[in-house]
This record gives C-alpha cells, structure tokens and sequence, in this order.
C-alpha cells in the first residue's frame, strides 16, 4: 500500500479542496454548491489528479508507464476523492448546517420551472409532476452521493485522458548497442 501512497495523498488533497469550495461557494458567493459553479472546482481538482498521476509514473514506475499502470491509480484517486468529498458534505449536513439541503432544493425547482411549458411538452404532465416530487422530497444523503456519483465519473473520464497524456514507453535498445 505504500506504492499507493502518493495517489491516497493526492485524492485526500482533492477531496478536502472540493469540500472547501463546497464552503465557499454556499456560505461566502450564495450559490448552489452542487451547481455549475462545481465544474470551477473541477479544475483544481484535475491539476492535483494531473500532477499526483505524473508524481506517481517518475516515483513508483521509473519515469514509464502503460495506460493500466496510470489508470489503475486514477481509479483510486477517483474513488478517494469523491467519497471522502461526499462524506464531508453529508457530515457537515448532519453536525453543522443542513439548510443548504433547502437552498439546492429550491434552487433545482426555479431552474426546472423556467422550462416547464418545454419540458411538459417533451415528458408529459404526469412525469413533470414526479420530477418535481422527487426534487421535494431530495434528502441530504440524495444530495451527498449524487454529488460523490458526479464527481467519481467525472474524474473516472478524466483519468482516462490523463493516463493517455502521461503514458511514456521506455526506450528500445538495439541489442548490438547494449554489448558494445
């Protein structure tokens, strides 16, 4: 587990960053933390997997890797990140303050009902109505691993492309260069 370390360290970084936004964006700007305004984070978020993915190919793999030797860490990294992410916002909402349960709520509602004329046309008025249950009666645990499901595939897409950018084969010798 000590070969992982640098990758635990890196999504344990990019977990309590994501949460810290998550604090930013709600208490200090008013905005919906789980909005539009997450994929600012997200940013941040793929410069720590970036640099903790290249940390690990110079440390752990001599300077070379495989796509799986890179994507197999980035798969911990995703799955560190958004689960340590997810539990911070559902214990601040359980110890702290649970209104921003509220506040996404009627933030979701407002930007489902701008479209409604739309979206009763396309769904119908029988869907449109469950929809708008189901955004009543969204929990703080709903919001938590929603958030944590977004987040995991998100860095899940960008592992991938991460992993392809960083990949580095090692150099072929010829054999009659190695004897001489």
């Amino acid at each position: 587990m000590m070969k992982y370390r640098s990758i635990l360290n890196g999504g344990s970084i990019a977990g309590a960053f994501s949460y810290v936004m998550f604090l930013v964006y709600y208490y200090a700007l008013g905005m919906n933390p789980i909005g539009p305004a997450k994929f600012i984070t997200l940013v941040g978020v793929l410069f720590v997997m970036f640099k903790t993915l290249q940390h690990y190919r110079e440390t752990e793999l001599e300077g070379f890797a495989r796509f799986i030797q890179l994507f197999s860490p980035a798969i911990i990294f995703s799955f560190i990140y958004a689960s340590l992410n997810g539990m911070l916002v559902y214990l601040h909402g359980v110890a702290l303050d649970a209104g921003f349960v509220e506040a996404i709520i009627e933030d979701n509602l407002s930007s489902i009902g701008q479209y409604k004329d739309a979206m009763v046309g396309f769904i119908g008025k029988d869907e449109y109505q469950k929809m708008i249950e189901q955004y009543q009666n969204t929990t703080l645990a709903d919001i938590a691993l929603g958030d944590a499901q977004s987040k995991s595939f998100t860095t899940l897409v960008a592992g991938i492309i991460i992993s392809l950018i960083l990949m580095k084969k090692p150099p072929i010798f010829a054999a009659d260069e190695s004897e001489a």
